[in-house]
């Protein structure tokens, strides 16, 4: 068993994951995409030009507690994702602190990559500096 899986990731949590982020609409926020402080960007993207889905989670079974979601293109080795709370997009996401970070790369398969801070196993992104600026590179494939 990979040391990544303890995420327990599975096709019933990427459904879930998914649906939850489109319900969301997080594209359409225009207020969400103008205030900075709900803004993840990730940087570095080398060989992927599609729709990346975010979640943010307190704990490492993502499904049970999802506190942030978004979704937006990635463009020019960029993407600039606003976060808003799981299932409620009029207001923004603001929390502080470690969190957990799962990103969905929806037009390669579905691929799943989480926070690692460039070592082996997930690690929580501290969200105290806003915008939060990770590179991809800061990332592992589940």
């Amino acid at each position: 068993m990979r040391k990544y899986l303890f995420f327990g990731i599975s096709a019933a949590l990427l459904l879930a994951l998914g649906l939850t982020i489109i319900s969301c609409k997080t594209t359409g926020n225009t207020e969400a995409a103008e205030d900075l402080s709900n803004i993840l960007i990730i940087t570095e993207i080398e060989g992927y030009t599609g729709t990346m889905l975010a979640a943010v989670s307190s704990t490492a079974a993502p499904l049970s507690s999802m506190t942030a979601v978004g979704r937006a293109d990635v463009s020019e080795n960029t993407v600039t994702i606003p976060l808003v709370p799981a299932g409620q997009e009029e207001i923004q996401w603001k929390e502080t602190g470690g969190y957990f970070i799962i990103l969905v790369l929806q037009d390669d398969n579905n691929a799943i990559y989480f926070y690692s801070g460039g070592e082996t196993s997930a690690h929580k992104y501290n969200f105290e500096s806003r915008p939060a600026e990770i590179p991809f590179s800061h990332f592992n494939r589940n």
